[in-house]
């Protein structure tokens, strides 16, 4: 339950029918409540089920009755087996289609599901996102199916949005071929509409896929293959940017003097075009708001390229960067978001985002002070409980970093609390500050 507890779910036979069960452990308090939560309609017999924690103390279950192939069931219980989606509401699919191979994963904001979808001629993937109020996020409009395409396995991406691998039958073929697609967390495929292909031999196994992320936004692969007629295991990364090798490596920004240094490697980039620079100024708190910075052309070497690139904020807080790579096909491929805090001299307080966001382990916190005075930081979780603080203490006029460790905190929501006299107030009022973190496994 990302606490201190686990949920139990478990298919029981009542009158003859598979009903699925709930129960919630505590390791604070191992008393077991007497009467565990009835999931499922006592009228109908459960096919299959898969759960997920989802968030704090919540647990999302999607299942599948028998008899009913196109249709799944979904709902969101508490820890105190409560069922906040009262309704259950329901995935429904084309009659005469049957949902198989249901696969889902949660983040802190969305469950992501998958399944196959069957029918006597056509075979399709499908995948949906659903919050935490029970709303499908993408468009029906623009519901993401790939044709001719079952056995699906989707991971996260571990940047909001997720991984979805599949197998692929061409026609005539005995064995299939697995592609994959990084899809965002609005519903964009990122990688060519058609996936990436994984083995594309002919010779997988089908049922012997492995998934696992990367941690930089990619994914590898280990599936069971032919190749010169000796079967074997084999791996395959896919990059972020959807390559086998990654054209962006190492993409960084540090501060040089009263400027800011953006650096990076290509390699691989003899297809390439040119590169777009683009700049988040600190005020944008959506990170929508991208601005072109500047084009620089690409080497084309086949090996690897150095590129440097100096830039001088007008604003002063915590900047992002990120590269679009445009190749000879008008292909786009991104690079990951850099981000620097810019801090220069003056007469206010200046409280930068923590860097790295998100983290797994520790991140650091950076200030600005026109003049010594006292600083005080607090740490809370997303239900504004107090979990940690750097007590008040003075420090020097000039700029501060603070490392936070997280200390086995939960993957999750987080913010922090910066509070300071306030040396541009007459009334030496204090100057309060507060951003938002973000702790990931």
């Amino acid at each position: 339950d990302n606490e201190n507890g686990a949920f139990v779910y478990w298919l029981e036979n009542k009158e003859g029918k598979a009903v699925l069960m709930q129960q919630h452990i505590s390791l604070n308090d191992l008393s077991i409540n007497d009467k565990p939560l009835l999931v499922s309609d006592a009228e109908k017999s459960v096919a299959n089920y898969s759960v997920s924690s989802f968030g704090l103390s919540t647990a999302y279950v999607c299942w599948k009755y028998e008899k009913e192939d196109n249709v799944l069931h979904q709902s969101l219980i508490t820890d105190m087996n409560e069922l906040l989606w009262k309704s259950n509401p329901k995935i429904v699919e084309k009659e005469n289609y049957s949902i198989n191979d249901l696969k889902l994963f949660a983040d802190e904001e969305k469950v992501w599901l998958c399944w196959s979808l069957d029918s006597a001629d056509v075979h399709s993937v499908k995948v949906t996102a659903v919050d935490k109020n029970s709303r499908t996020i993408f468009d029906e409009s623009e519901n993401i199916e790939f044709k001719n395409s079952t056995l699906p396995e989707i991971i996260s991406d571990e940047n909001g949005g997720a991984v979805v691998s599949f197998f692929v039958q061409s026609s005539g073929s005995v064995k299939p071929d697995i592609y994959a697609q990084r899809i965002s967390s609005s519903g964009k495929m990122l990688w060519r509409n058609s996936g990436v292909a994984v083995t594309k031999k002919l010779s997988a196994e089908e049922k012997s896929l492995s998934v696992v992320p990367d941690n930089n936004s990619g994914a590898i692969f280990v599936f069971n293959d032919v190749k010169n007629d000796v079967p074997a295991f084999y791996a395959q990364r896919i990059f972020s940017t959807g390559t086998y090798v990654s054209q962006i490596v190492g993409f960084t920004a540090e501060t040089i003097s009263d400027s800011i240094k953006i650096s990076w490697i290509s390699a691989n980039e003899k297809d390439s075009v040119y590169y777009i620079l683009e700049k988040l100024v600190p005020d944008d708190t959506t990170y929508s708001d991208w601005k072109t910075l500047d084009t620089i052309y690409a080497n084309g070497n086949t090996n690897v390229s150095h590129y440097e690139y100096y830039d001088k904020p007008e604003a002063i807080g915590t900047i992002h960067y990120k590269l679009v790579l445009e190749s000879k096909e008008n292909k786009a491929l991104f690079s990951e978001v850099a981000s620097v805090n810019y801090i220069t001299s003056g007469d206010k307080i200046i409280v930068a985002q923590n860097i790295p966001n998100p983290f797994s382990d520790s991140t650091m916190i950076s200030f600005y002070l026109p003049e010594e005075t006292d600083v005080s930081i607090e740490f809370f979780n997303s239900r504004i409980k107090k979990i940690y603080e750097f007590k008040k203490q003075k420090y020097k006029a000039g700029k501060h970093d603070l490392w936070f460790n997280i200390k086995g905190l939960e993957p999750g929501i987080y913010f922090y609390r910066f509070k300071a006299k306030d040396p541009s107030s007459k009334r030496r009022r204090y100057f309060i500050d507060v951003k938002k973190m973000v702790v990931t496994k």
